[in-house]
């Protein structure tokens, strides 16, 4: 849901308006979830939301950013709002969430959707070529994009990764990249460590 373009204010009723057309588009009467995208007048369009939820026709709803620097804005949303869901991003070289945004909505059972978890396609540029870490086969990942899914789903490879920082590097290319700066996100890849 997304009527408040250029981070301005939603129309109530194009908001309605688009609502309505999702429903006659999948030809049900109840949506499981419909989220506010990117933090779009996030009053004016959960508002319209919530009703629906009242009403029965939504079961879940949410907000959504891929941009760190509307991190702030969600937080507070996520302290503010009865939501169900946020959509942001997260990857092995992306952790921005995982200071603040994980934990609140852990705490405040918040169902997390883990945007771009293959850093919209960088990371198998950072390890083509490369063999999996030898472990990576008992968590059953075959496949990078396994490992990279794997990641962002299971505490377990994270716990390893923090556990052998620095051994790590002699198992993977991916242990030794750097998380890429928020904005070079889209640029290059050049953040790998070879050393």
């Amino acid at each position: 849901m997304n009527v408040a373009r250029g981070g301005g204010a939603a129309d109530p009723a194009a908001a309605k308006a688009q609502l309505d057309a999702s429903f006659r588009k999948i030809k049900k009467p109840k949506i499981d979830l419909i989220q506010v995208h990117n933090l779009g007048d996030v009053p004016t369009q959960l508002k319209l939301l919530k009703d629906l939820k009242a009403q029965g026709r939504v079961r879940y709803f949410g907000v959504t950013t891929t941009s760190s620097n509307q991190y702030n804005d969600l937080i507070r949303n996520m302290k503010a709002e009865p939501l169900d869901f946020i959509g942001v991003n997260y990857a092995i070289d992306d952790r921005d969430v995982e200071q603040t945004i994980l934990p609140l909505a852990r705490d405040r059972k918040i169902a997390v959707l883990a945007y771009a978890p293959f850093g919209r396609t960088r990371l198998f540029r950072r390890v083509q070529g490369q063999s999996l870490p030898g472990w990576a086969a008992e968590l059953d990942a075959k496949t990078w994009a396994q490992f990279f899914l794997k990641f962002v789903a299971a505490k377990e490879i994270r716990r390893r990764m923090e556990a052998q920082r620095s051994p790590m590097a002699k198992y993977s290319p991916i242990a030794r990249c750097r998380p890429t700066p928020t904005s070079d996100r889209n640029a290059s890849d050049a953040q790998v460590e070879t050393s």
